[in-house]
């Protein structure tokens, strides 16, 4: 198991499994562009419409 989580993180990084919408906002961006692009989507849309408004907020207990 130790083998596959080197390898992981050799290919992947880090933090290859990143959280949040900061962290993915380039990819989600690139996203987007390709849906639109290929008619998947009358337009572009942004990162933030593709989730709930609520699951953007950030809350601490």
């Amino acid at each position: 198991m130790t083998a596959h989580i080197e390898d992981a993180r050799r290919v992947f990084g880090p933090d290859g499994w990143s959280h949040g919408l900061e962290k993915n906002t380039q990819m989600l961006e690139t996203f987007t562009r390709y849906l639109h692009e290929q008619g998947l989507s009358p337009r572009k849309l942004s990162p933030q419409e593709l989730f709930a408004p609520e699951s953007l907020e950030t809350f601490k207990i």
